[in-house]
């Protein structure tokens, strides 16, 4: 594999639509990844759910060679799709992250793809860009990895200007464990009064917690 890394996280729904549940996971499952998987320069592709009653309440990650979301072969998924496809894409809830991995910590994916994942993302308050990367790296991420059932975590840059935050960490534990426990409360408290000191009104943050859908 690459030591680059491109990550594509999309966040997807039917709530609200004519589309029943149960079509659109099979058209997901059965239509929709696999050629994905098969595209050259894919690495894997999972599938998650929330644990958190947020919206949307599904989302997959895909992995990818640089360069891959601007193939032909890549297109051509779009520009060739059938029109169950097209129907399911114009009626859902539908939102892509693009991102490049900037750091890997702990043991992220090393093993298969992890049972729980905590997706946090932020863009910081314009001018404290580069304090809160110090912050995070250097004073955040060691509290979290104190967490019970910690495995690793990425750090990821946004690709263009598209959908989500400038700044993305993805979180893998074995367990929801930690949502209870002291040392999670502690990372909460540092993050909640580092935010009270530098942040403002231009700050965005999105927080998510989702579990595999399938072992």
């Amino acid at each position: 594999m690459s030591k680059e890394l491109g990550y594509l996280f999309v966040f997807s729904d039917p709530q609200g639509s004519e589309i029943p549940d149960e079509e659109y996971h099979d058209w997901y499952d059965n239509e929709h990844l696999p050629p994905r998987l098969k595209t050259p320069g894919f690495y894997a592709g999972v599938r998650y759910k929330a644990t958190d009653a947020q919206y949307p309440r599904f989302g997959a990650y895909y992995e990818y060679e640089p360069g891959t979301l601007e193939s032909d072969a890549y297109k051509r998924l779009f520009t060739e799709r059938s029109q169950r496809e097209a129907r399911i894409f114009d009626k859902i809830q539908l939102s892509r992250r693009i991102y490049k991995l900037l750091s890997t910590h702990g043991n992220a994916g090393v093993n298969k793809p992890a049972k729980f994942i905590v997706y946090a993302g932020v863009t910081p308050t314009k001018g404290k860009e580069e304090e809160f990367k110090r912050w995070y790296v250097e004073e955040h991420m060691p509290l979290v990895q104190k967490n019970p059932g910690w495995i690793g975590a990425r750090r990821f840059e946004r690709v263009g200007d598209g959908d989500g935050t400038k700044y993305l960490v993805v979180h893998e534990y074995e367990n929801l464990d930690w949502q209870t426990s002291p040392e999670f409360r502690a990372c909460m408290e540092q993050a909640v009064e580092w935010m009270r000191k530098n942040e403002d009104n231009t700050a965005v943050r999105e927080r998510r917690v989702m579990q595999r859908m399938y072992d």
